[in-house]
């Protein structure tokens, strides 16, 4: 069976992209379809024990309609960057790793304030943290950036070399992708069939049940994020 990551882009990924990333043979990001506002492109989840938090990036109003390659940041809008570090050190403060990675993403943020447009931001915030996490299958070089056309003659081509092909989107994804799917073909929600194993590790264990973006992970577990190597290993 061949497995296509075709979950939308997401601004810092959490758990279920991550995982979905895990068990793919072939990434790919399809560039026109069109923006969401339930989709993670321009927004984060961050949280803790008192609840969950999200955090948004400013898209230009005039964008919210055309497709995600062409959504641009609202420049005219700059307090999202101070919004997210208050939000980041309210939530994270007091966590094993917060100040030694904290300066790194507040610079990162102060970064992407200056791009231009969506995907730039999120490419940037996906590469920074592959290097953080030391986790390569984050970084967009991985990513095929394809059309929805091109997506549907990928389709094609994989079911003529593999008798199932499994496409993994977002949970409740059928609510705003609109890519054609192809004959053969079958979409299934990123955290389906997930048998989770035991977790006796309690920082693990929220980053994983909490599913909140790999910020989460980072502050928590630190460089390299080993035991979220190990369990998706496990869960694979």
């Amino acid at each position: 069976m061949r497995t296509l990551f075709a979950m939308m882009p997401s601004a810092v990924p959490d758990f279920q992209y991550l995982r979905a990333l895990n068990r793919a043979n072939k990434f790919i990001w399809i560039t026109d379809e069109r923006f969401s506002r339930k989709a993670s492109a321009h927004r984060i989840k961050i949280g803790d024990s008192s609840g969950a938090n999200w955090l948004q990036l400013p898209v230009h109003s005039a964008d919210r309609k055309k497709p995600i390659q062409e959504v641009r940041m609202d420049k005219s809008s700059k307090s999202w960057v101070p919004q997210w570090i208050r939000s980041l050190q309210s939530c994270y403060g007091n966590c094993t790793y917060f100040d030694f990675f904290f300066p790194e993403i507040r610079a990162d943020l102060e970064a992407a304030a200056d791009l231009t447009m969506l995907l730039e931001v999120v490419s940037y915030l996906n590469n920074r943290l592959s290097i953080y996490l030391e986790m390569p299958q984050l970084h967009t070089d991985h990513i095929m950036r394809i059309t929805i056309a091109e997506f549907y003659d990928l389709q094609i081509k994989e079911i003529r070399n593999s008798n199932q092909v499994s496409i993994l989107t977002e949970t409740r994804g059928s609510y705003y992708r609109t890519f054609t799917l192809a004959e053969g073909c079958k979409v299934v929600s990123a955290d389906a069939d997930i048998d989770l194993p035991k977790i006796d590790n309690d920082a693990l264990a929220s980053v994983i049940t909490d599913n909140c973006c790999l910020y989460d992970a980072l502050f928590k577990l630190g460089p390299g994020v080993p035991d979220l190597v190990d369990y998706l290993r496990e869960t694979n």
